[in-house]
């Protein structure tokens, strides 16, 4: 990086901050120009270029943002932009993000931040320029593979050719430079390349077409890539990569022959097999195939993979893509997938679909993939009868309380139904555990160790009882179980399979199921959730103990029916609840709502109850329900619009209390003013509170409009100026005209205008009746067409030739001449009989 001065353009539409930043960047050794708009910052970009860096504030007020004018800018010269902002929100943080920026300042930083934040752009910028030049050599590189590259147009015209072996060029480079594809290539190879351009043109990009065209080093096969390239307001350009493959296709035509041989094999399997070209999309398959779906091949000929996906499942068509990812990624070995494929006639059926990836593209993409699918419907229908009995055992096992349990004696490891591990604690999700794993839990482990080995040995009945301290909850239990020895074909035993009950006390399956009823009725009630069951033939009820209390019920008064809950319901809400109700009963529909009941103590609550169908047979049988007590949200959205409905008041509150604090700064300086002899200073702070009794009125008409935002310049500037006149000991003798319109102009506006106006006035009322009892003040505001234009003038002794906005070295001139170029308005001296100032600013 040069070690000379950096130039800065500096970008602040805040006049004020922008002499700052200037002045403290340029104690750090830079060079900095400041424009106060994007437009400017946008022109001046365009007619000068030694400029190093861009410091580009977000909210410029008027006119186009920071992120916009920062956009222009990059669209025409590359440059480090830093964005400098007094917002942190993610929103605004976020706009930057899509600018090519190097970095963003919070205003309020050090200028040790700043300048540290200016050198990090630097070195982020280098480092751009760095990886610009490497892509430079990447593109070298692209250059040098072996692949013929053509740049074409959309209308096939050669524009550039290159080749590291020009005998698989069709023609001479001189032949093909200047002409078009059309005109070179045999017509149904030009209208494959065509027909790819034209996709490339529409999304961009094109692969996989392939043809076979005879070129001086013999009849090759290609595979053609198109790429469209990039360049806004200039004709469609395209990059045409051929390459030879003609290894591929023997390769292909090989395996094609071993397909056909195989298929021959297969035929005699009753197995359907299928082809896919990944690459292409087209895929075969054999009769058995389509008759597994009821199908002959002419009808489902040609059958795309769209076709084939359409037949499947939408379920386990999302089961069987993952599958399939996951093993052209090379996670798994080899697709295989149980899915359900859509018969002829209409209904499912089951297949098991097995495929394995067969080969690849140069470039790594899987090209070609080999399956089968095998009519499984009556397995699945044989698997799914078997995992009814198995869950009826389950529930068999649930209600006799029965586990049953199988113990290898050579691999030592023992498995539980989930009977079983609840029992012992174990973990319900695991297949297995060790022998040892198991014998841990159990209290008597050498009684029953031996019992076992009575059985393997001798082959003595196992019928034994003994207590366990179950894994996880410590918990003591006494079992029951009983086994026998399971031998093979031989008579060789292979495995000991056996059943096990829990027979602790029944007074602590008492206590324990007491103590689960006692923890549901405190879950009920801290969750203010009640159950109930309605009964559709005896049309009566039972209700938890909740739902009891919610309706202010005492438990014992007996089994309620439909009407002792509906009863309960306020007249507006009874009809609607009855009818969705019924729509449950008759429809089979879900109820969903929040109703207000009366209760029968005479509360008033709001309840949220739900309720679903229960079939018994193939009908609705029963109606579970739920209700719960949601009085106190409801409350809460009551006080939530109390809450909103005090904003106004809270805000009203602010800019009082902003006021307060401004009368206290205008009473400081007042008091301070009066501490002191010295009549410069003395006049110096009576400014400065004048200056700030200007926002002061501001804020106190803001306090009392319903638009915090603006103000019409009527409401503000009239007591203004009778508040800066009446400051002066000579103010009551000076006759003062005001005329303003109800223009409404926003806070910070209005805050410039008021500063200015105060300047002005002050002045009028210091130095322009000096020596007169007597004066005329005029103040008007208006809006002519889109400016505003507002003019001070008095009939007083006249201001000197001598002194203007621009060259006065006076603070108040300098500070009305820098808010009139933050207000983006000029502003001029009229001289004649007393002095006008006239202010105008666009709208």
């Amino acid at each position: 990086m040069s070690t000379g001065r950096k130039h800065i353009l500096l970008v602040e539409d805040e006049a004020l901050i922008a002499l700052s930043e200037k002045s403290s960047l340029e104690r750090y050794g830079y060079e900095v120009v400041t424009v106060s708009t994007g437009e400017k910052a946008v022109a001046l970009i365009e007619e000068r270029h030694g400029f190093d860096l861009i410091l580009m504030d977000i909210n410029l007020g008027r006119g186009i943002d920071g992120t916009e004018a920062a956009a222009r800018i990059l669209a025409k010269q590359e440059l480090p932009v830093l964005f400098l902002s007094s917002h942190t929100d993610p929103e605004i943080v976020d706009k930057t993000e899509k600018i090519t920026s190097y970095g963003y300042v919070v205003k309020s930083s050090s200028i040790t931040v700043l300048d540290a934040s200016i050198k990090m752009a630097f070195k982020l910028f280098e480092a751009y320029k760095n990886s610009k030049e490497l892509n430079n050599r990447l593109e070298a590189t692209f250059n040098a593979l072996p692949d013929l590259l053509f740049e074409v147009g959309l209308d096939g015209m050669y524009y550039d050719v290159r080749s590291t072996d020009e005998e698989l060029l069709y023609k001479p480079l001189p032949d093909l430079l200047g002409k078009r594809i059309p005109e070179v290539l045999p017509p149904d190879i030009a209208s494959t390349i065509m027909a790819a351009i034209a996709e490339a043109e529409e999304h961009g990009k094109s692969f996989g077409r392939q043809y076979e065209l005879p070129v001086p080093l013999g009849p090759c096969w290609f595979e053609i890539a198109v790429s469209r390239i990039k360049s806004p307001g200039k004709e469609s350009r395209f990059i045409l990569m051929c390459r030879n493959v003609s290894d591929r296709k023997q390769v292909e035509e090989s395996l094609r022959a071993e397909r056909q041989r195989l298929a021959g094999i297969i035929e005699g399997t009753n197995i359907g097999t299928w082809e896919w070209n990944v690459a292409t999309g087209e895929t075969a398959f054999n009769e058995r195939w389509a008759e597994i779906v009821g199908y002959t091949l002419e009808e489902l000929s040609p059958l795309s993979i769209s076709t084939w996906t359409g037949l499947c499942h939408p379920e386990d068509l999302i089961k069987s893509k993952s599958l399939l990812e996951r093993h052209f990624s090379g996670e798994l070995p080899y697709y295989e997938c149980e899915s359900r494929m859509r018969h002829k006639d209409g209904h499912w059926v089951w297949v098991l679909d097995r495929g394995k990836l067969m080969s690849r593209t140069p470039e790594g993409k899987p090209l070609l993939a080999l399956g089968t699918h095998q009519d499984i419907t009556e397995r699945m229908r044989l698997e799914q009868s078997l995992r009814e009995n198995e869950e009826r055992y389950k529930k068999a096992e649930l209600v006799a309380r029965l586990g049953g349990w199988e113990y290898d004696p050579v691999a030592n490891s023992f498995w539980g139904s989930d009977e079983a591990k609840r029992i012992y604690g174990l973990d319900p999700d695991s297949g297995g555990f060790s022998a040892d794993e198991v014998m841990a839990c159990v209290v008597e482990r050498d009684r029953v160790d031996q019992a076992m080995i009575d059985l393997l040995e001798k082959d003595k009945p196992y019928d034994i009882v003994f207590d366990i301290i179950a894994r996880g909850s410590g918990e003591r239990k006494t079992i029951n179980s009983v086994a026998e020895l399971i031998r093979d074909a031989e008579g060789k035993p292979i495995k000991v399979s056996g059943v096990l009950q829990e027979i602790t006390r029944q007074r602590r399956l008492e206590m324990a199921l007491s103590q689960r009823q006692t923890l549901l009725g405190q879950a009920e009630k801290l969750g203010r959730i009640g159950a109930w069951v309605l009964n559709l033939d005896t049309r009566k009820q039972d209700w938890s103990e909740e739902t009891f209390r919610v309706l202010d019920l005492d438990p014992a008064a007996g089994e309620p029916a439909l009407e002792d809950m509906l009863n309960y319901f306020q007249p507006a809400y009874r009809d609607a609840a009855l009818s969705a109700l019924k729509a449950v009963e008759l429809r089979g529909e879900s109820m969903n709502g929040e109703w207000e009941i009366k209760t029968k103590s005479g509360k008033r609550r709001w309840i949220h109850m739900v309720a679903s169908p229960y079939r018994e047979g193939g009908r609705i049988s029963h109606i579970l329900g739920s209700l719960r007590d949601i009085t106190a949200d409801k409350l809460a959205e009551l006080q939530i619009k109390s809450l909103l409905a005090d904003k106004e008041l809270i805000l009203k509150e602010v800019h009082h209390r902003i006021k307060n604090n401004m009368d206290m700064i205008g009473s400081l300086l007042t008091l301070q003013a009066s501490s002191i002899a010295e009549p410069a200073a003395v006049a110096a702070l009576q400014d400065a509170r004048s200056r700030v009794q200007s926002m002061m009125v501001l804020y106190e008409k803001l306090y009392q409009a319903q638009n915090y935002s603006e103000l019409t310049l009527e409401r503000y500037l009239s007591p203004l100026v009778d508040e800066i006149v009446s400051n002066f000991s000579h103010g009551a003798s000076i006759g003062v005209e005001k005329h303003f319109d109800a223009t409404a102009l926003d806070m910070k506006r209005l805050q410039a205008i008021g500063i200015i106006v105060n300047e002005l006035i002050t002045n009028v009322m210091k130095y322009a009746f000096v020596g007169r009892r007597a004066g005329r003040i005029w103040v008007n505001a208006a809006r002519v067409d889109e400016r505003i234009e507002l003019s001070v003038s008095d009939d007083g002794v006249g201001i000197p030739e001598g002194v203007n906005f621009e060259d006065s070295g006076g603070f108040g001139l300098m500070l009305i001449n820098t808010l009139t170029k933050q207000l983006d308005g000029s502003i001029r001296i009229e001289r004649g009989s007393g002095t006008k100032v006239v202010l105008t600013i666009g709208l």
